[in-house]
């Protein structure tokens, strides 16, 4: 190795030294030739100086031997070291390309702001390490300062003591082969830690790139974000516009219903005030009474239509009084419409009942079953008062108590349906406090005036609100929905679909739950006027649009595919497993589509009524419903839909309630009003077949 190369120089430099210091010791002693003794003395010390050298020979040729050994020692650990250099040279390429791909993964997965703080931390870290190199090799350059004075030190010593510097020469050489050795140390070190500081300077360097990217792409974003916003200004202006325009629309809209109120009760209430005249004066048949009815009715259902479309609720300001003899759960039931705050109710002993009325001048008398003597007797004396009943009664006494025209509520109470048909009835009589005196001082004919007026639609109303729950296959059963206008209605697994034009929301009903609402979905801006499930996706039309929606059953009954509508004013749509149904009720056409992409019209057939208003397929005949006839018409499943039967729905013959839409299901079949707010479940026995 080099270090035994300059240790075997040195040796021969020595050697070099010892012979020349021979020749001087020998001119030092050197004496002239008369004297014997000095030279015998002379020759004595040369003899003594031979032994020394003889023995320093032998000394360094056993240091030479050890060295040889050491060497072949060495040697061994050198290859030793050079395969275990090898093999970390191995393992570290594998561990340096580990590391390589961990950090490779921490530079993608560590943000901006943690390599700040690092190279922050690997720059203080490196200015550490720089003052200590700093300091190492300061205290190189003293150890070789201290190095080069004790080589000067021991050479001046050497001519005195020869034994002292061979044995300096040993030592010194070990601690210079130390120091050279960390001396290498430190240089690799040095060299490490400037590797690595370039490494840290290239990340830096990637940092600052990914920082000016990361900016140029947040002031692109703000760009972006700006333009959004300009955007969203924009829409929310053009939002406000359409807001006012849709206001001023439907300000006119009520407008023109409150003009169109005003004109058909004008027109009903000449000939009805010329019928009463002509009642009065001269003696009429039973049948002068029915125009007079008919008459009533036709304003009753303008005023009811007028509120509803102007979301208004009829005589909602109006609290009625009532006397009311009821016990054990009758009582009960009128203790929770006391509750409700809806009716003032005065608790009577049925005994009492005849001076309670007339002292307290009641809207409404009100018994529990078992005092019905008491109520029919009331009923003969006042016949202008409405009386209703709760509870049940014997059959001979249901049709007595229908021929005085007495209401009757059967147990289980519906809460709702109580209250609102015995206001109808009070609203609907000829009650008024200040005129109980009048009423009874009138002829017969005026008293049957007052029945006809009063105790018919007491019955009628009646009639509507029999108790769900009581009602069997044959009751009528209405419901009252919480939104305005129902413009139509389907079924699907056990749930009744609905749509409002006005309300601009399609609702869902559980049948078995009295008609709860279980969802409702909201889609503004669009005012849907028919609905239907085909194949496993929610179908609706949109007449403002003039298109047919069809939506993915989902969460939200998203909007996946838009078609055109080939009238003007779609109102119905079904589906019969192979082609869809829609039809146009300003048209008055019932289209048949293919089910293919563009949703195209097969057959377009003429409709029986004027004003198609819905549509729905039994399985076997598609079935339309018309808006101004109020007639459902069962067609056969030709090319040309003919009409095979028309039917009517028990007490919508002559009433122009404006039916919006059919539905049918196991028992029932459903019809919904946009005119009165309602759903009425019908048996299938109601339907009344007509020419």
């Amino acid at each position: 190795m080099d270090e035994f190369g300059d240790l075997d120089k040195e040796i021969a430099k020595l050697r070099e030294d010892l012979s020349k210091g021979e020749d001087q010791w020998t001119r030092q002693f050197h004496f002239p030739s008369n004297g014997d003794y000095w030279k015998r003395r002379l020759e004595e010390e040369k003899t003594l100086w031979d032994r020394k050298m003889a023995s320093k020979q032998d000394e360094t040729s056993k240091l030479q031997s050890q060295i040889a050994s050491q060497q072949s020692m060495l040697d061994k650990y050198n290859k030793a070291i050079e395969e275990l250099e090898r093999k970390m040279e191995s393992d570290s390429s594998r561990w340096d390309e580990r590391l390589k791909t961990k950090e490779a993964e921490l530079v993608f997965e560590k943000n901006r702001i943690l390599w700040e703080e690092k190279v922050k931390e690997s720059e203080a870290k490196n200015h550490v390490l720089i003052e200590k190199v700093s300091d190492l090799n300061e205290k190189i350059g003293d150890l070789k300062d201290e190095q080069l004075k004790d080589r000067d030190r021991l050479n001046s010593e050497f001519g005195v003591e020869k034994k002292a510097y061979d044995e300096t020469v040993s030592s010194y050489t070990f601690q210079i082969e130390v120091l050279k050795k960390r001396t290498d140390e430190l240089e690799n070190s040095i060299k490490f830690k400037c590797e690595e500081f370039d490494k840290l300077s290239r990340q830096y360097d990637e940092l600052k790139a990914s920082q000016d990217a990361i900016t140029s792409k947040l002031q692109s974003e703000k760009a972006e974000l700006t333009r959004e916003n300009e955007n969203i200004r924009k829409n929310s202006e053009l939002s406000a516009k359409k807001s006012e325009e849709e206001m001023i629309s439907q300000k006119q809209h009520h407008d023109e219903i409150v003009r169109d109120l005003i004109d058909s009760v004008y027109s009903k209430l000449g000939p009805l005030i010329g019928l009463t005249k002509m009642i009065v004066e001269k003696k009429v048949t039973a049948k002068a009474w029915n125009p007079v009815r008919v008459y009533l009715q036709n304003i009753e259902n303008d005023i009811e239509t007028f509120a509803k479309s102007s979301q208004l609720t009829v005589a909602g300001k109006i609290k009625y009084s009532i006397c009311a003899a009821a016990i054990n759960d009758d009582k009960v039931f009128f203790d929770k419409l006391r509750e409700n705050d809806v009716f003032n109710i005065k608790f009577v002993d049925f005994r009492d009942m005849q001076s309670e009325l007339v002292s307290n001048k009641p809207n409404i008398a009100a018994f529990s079953a078992r005092y019905y003597k008491t109520a029919f007797m009331v009923k003969k004396k006042w016949p202008f008062l409405p009386v209703v009943v709760f509870g049940d009664v014997k059959k001979r006494l249901q049709k007595k108590s229908e021929s005085l025209g007495i209401a009757r509520f059967s147990q289980p109470y519906i809460m709702d349906s109580v209250i609102s048909s015995m206001n109808q009835c009070a609203l609907n009589s000829a009650v008024w406090p200040e005129g109980w005196r009048e009423i009874r001082a009138e002829s017969k004919l005026i008293t049957k005036l007052i029945l006809s007026l009063g105790i018919v639609l007491m019955l009628a109303c009646a009639a509507f609100y029999v108790s769900h729950k009581k009602g069997g296959a044959d009751t009528v059963i209405p419901y009252t929905l919480p939104y305005p206008q129902p413009t139509n209605i389907a079924i699907s697994n056990g749930k009744l679909w609905a749509c409002d034009w006005l309300g601009q929301s399609v609702y869902v009903h559980n049948i078995k739950e009295n008609m709860k609402i279980e969802k409702i979905y909201y889609y503004p801006g669009r005012h849907f006027s028919a609905i239907t499930w085909a194949g496993g996706y929610l179908w609706s039309c949109d007449p403002m649009e003039r298109k047919i929606y069809k939506h993915e059953d989902n969460e939200n009954l998203s909007v996946v595919e838009t078609f055109p509508a080939p009238g003007a004013a779609p109102s119905g749509i079904c589906y019969d497993g192979e082609y869809l149904y829609t039809c146009d009720s300003s048209e008055g056409m019932i289209y048949r589509h293919r089910m293919d992409r563009n949703l195209s019209v097969e057959t377009a057939v003429k409709s029986p009524g004027l004003s198609p208003a819905g549509l729905y397929y039994d399985g076997k005949n598609v079935w339309s419903l018309d808006s101004s006839t109020n007639k459902i018409y069962c067609h056969n499943m030709d090319n040309n839909l003919t009409v095979e039967k028309v039917y009517v729905a028990a007490g919508y013959d002559q009433k122009g309630y404006n039916l919006s839409g059919i539905a049918m299901g196991k028992d029932r079949f459903y019809i919904c009003s946009e005119k009165l707010g309602k759903l009425i479940a019908y048996p299938k026995s109601a339907l009344n077949q007509v020419q």
